[in-house]
């Protein structure tokens, strides 16, 4: 038949269907079986079977989850441990942090078990997030503490002080990820959804960990504080240090004003610019064993994935309607001559005699004599979703113009119509995420113009988002619809420990200038440090094989590094704006 064959002969393409009938719980075995039974054949050494399409796809996923996080996870750890120990010289401070970040990363998977979700290609994100979020938490009850403890003998006093300067910008922070987290269970992609809730719940229980389990804690764990090296607030930074930085702010205000507004200009319409694609055989590297076979095939055959076409027909075949069918054929191959088109159907397999259609020769898989269904399998040469849906739009615009009744189905079709899903998801959980946590802002700062100068440095982040897929030269995916809402949930801690620490100087009398010379001073190594926690939980992603994983990473780092660079440069500056 057309297509079988390559286009020099080396390659020959074969379909295999599993039966309809088979039960949801036997797939796997079923599969497995099929496999097997392949792999017995007695193939002369100069003959290679690779196996291709949405079965071997799904199950290339599922090993690549469980490798991604049996090789990230460690190296997470690994690298974590180093730097910990490096700042605090202390395995009992290792252990609590630890033992946090263990207890915050088993709650979310107990509440799957319980509820009974399902785990999928992006839960293996989780634990690393996680733990990100409770290293940030824990670190500055940890670092607070011990800044008390240098200057009260009582470890009691010091611990209640700790935690009283920690439990509004932590719960707050907390607060706002969490919500960052929920927006996705707006989603209509179910591991999106799934992926909202859980890390939704890790963050909540991370908070009630930190101050249920290691401030207790810390009353009857002895730390030796006298063996530390100095650590983020517990030792500010240098005052000239702040002043110069808060000179320079003041003298070139407005052109770091412009500089990241244009930057903001350029990101958003790069963002106007980027294409969806939802083809799941690009989210692997094309190192990967199963994408060298879809490009080999690519290259082989002029078109080897599309859409199938399901259309009912009457229960007695005539010559008429068979030659309705024949020109329902015909239409469909002349759709786009660009595409390629490939057909299969039974009048592939049989030609066009209706008594074909009573015996037995006829394939179960294309014609269902229960239902009386004919199926279609349209193949083109499009990978991309622009250019499938373009197609499939035209090819449903001839089925409505037939006499029968007809539905376009099909994975290829299914992962190219996720592309509006993931446009909406990252559309509607960041316009949740802002409308919410614009809320908040207002509610706890109680003054409308600072909680709006608040969002500025956090929405300014986002746009680094389309200058980072321009460069890297990649499409809107799974990956980069979480980026939107989970960074922006996160980027505004650092928002809020700034803000906190400006509002309680300004309450005391200080002017703004010195207000934010103390949050410079006192606060800023606090967040660089937290930054470089979340960034190493998250980035490290930017190293898996599952693309929208490494799109993830890598745009986290971006996101709150310019996030990071917005609160300690481009906030002061908007707020000396009102140094008289």
């Amino acid at each position: 038949m057309k297509n079988s064959f390559s286009k020099d002969g080396k390659t020959l393409l074969l379909h295999a269907y599993l039966q309809n009938d088979i039960q949801k719980d036997d797939y796997k075995s079923a599969l497995q079986d099929a496999i097997r039974k392949l792999s017995q054949v007695n193939i002369p050494d100069d003959l290679t079977i690779k196996y291709f399409g949405p079965v071997a796809v799904n199950d290339a996923f599922r090993v690549m989850t469980f490798e991604d996080t049996k090789i990230l996870a460690p190296l997470f750890l690994a690298i974590l441990t180093f730097v910990l120990l490096f700042i605090f010289r202390s395995f009992k401070t290792l252990a609590i942090i630890y033992f946090s970040m263990g207890l915050s990363v088993i709650t979310p998977f107990a509440f799957t078990g319980l509820l009974g979700y399902p785990l999928g290609n992006l839960s293996g994100m989780i634990p690393n997030i996680i733990m990100s979020i409770s290293l940030a938490s824990t670190v500055h009850i940890l670092v607070t503490y011990k800044q008390f403890l240098k200057n009260d003998t009582h470890p009691k006093s010091a611990l209640r002080k700790a935690a009283e300067k920690n439990l509004a910008p932590i719960f707050f922070t907390s607060l706002t990820t969490f919500i960052g987290f929920l927006s996705l269970t707006q989603s209509n992609i179910l591991p999106i959804r799934t992926f909202g809730i859980l890390t939704a719940v890790g963050t909540l229980a991370s908070f009630l960990i930190c101050f249920c389990f290691t401030v207790p804690f810390l009353l009857i764990t002895k730390i030796d504080h006298k063996s530390l090296v100095p650590t983020p607030d517990s030792e500010p930074l240098p005052r000239g240090y702040s002043e110069k930085c808060l000179s320079f702010y003041k003298k070139y205000r407005l052109i770091l004003i412009c500089i990241f507004s244009g930057l903001f200009i350029l990101g958003s319409y790069c963002i106007s610019q980027n294409e969806v694609n939802s083809n799941p055989l690009h989210y692997f590297d094309r190192s990967h064993p199963l994408r060298k076979t879809y490009d080999g095939l690519k290259r082989s055959f002029t078109s080897i994935e599309g859409p199938e076409v399901i259309i009912k027909v009457p229960e007695k075949m005539t010559p008429a309607i068979l030659k309705t069918l024949r020109q329902i054929e015909r239409d469909v191959l002349n759709i786009d001559p660009d595409a390629n088109t490939t057909l299969y159907s039974p009048l592939s397999f049989l030609g066009s005699n209706p008594t074909y259609f009573m015996s037995e020769r006829v394939p179960n898989s294309y014609y269902d004599k229960k239902t009386n269904s004919w199926r279609m399998t349209v193949l083109t040469k499009y990978d991309d979703s622009k250019n499938a849906l373009n197609f499939i739009k035209k090819l449903e615009y001839i089925l409505q113009k037939t006499p029968f009744e007809s539905i376009v189905t099909g994975k290829s079709n299914l992962h190219h119509r996720l592309n509006e899903e993931i446009v909406d998801t990252f559309v509607y959980s960041l316009g949740f995420a802002l409308a919410f946590i614009s809320f908040l802002l207002f509610a706890y700062l109680k003054n409308f113009l600072l909680a709006l100068l608040a969002l500025i440095p956090n929405i300014f982040p986002l746009a680094s988002i389309g200058i980072a897929l321009y460069i890297l030269g990649r499409p809107l995916d799974i990956g980069v619809a979480l980026v939107g809402s989970v960074s922006f949930g996160i980027a505004v801690d650092d928002t809020f420990h700034f803000l906190i620490n400006f509002k309680r100087a300004k309450n005391l009398g200080h002017t703004t200038y010195e207000s934010l010379h103390q949050c410079l001073q006192n606060t800023g190594q606090a967040l660089i440090f937290t930054t470089f926690a979340l960034t190493l939980g998250m980035g490290i992603f930017s190293f898996a094989n599952f693309i929208p994983n490494q799109n993830f990473g890598i745009l986290m780092i971006t996101n709150l590094t310019i996030a990071l660079l917005c609160d300690l440069i481009l906030l002061p500056a908007i707020l000396l704006k009102r140094v008289q």
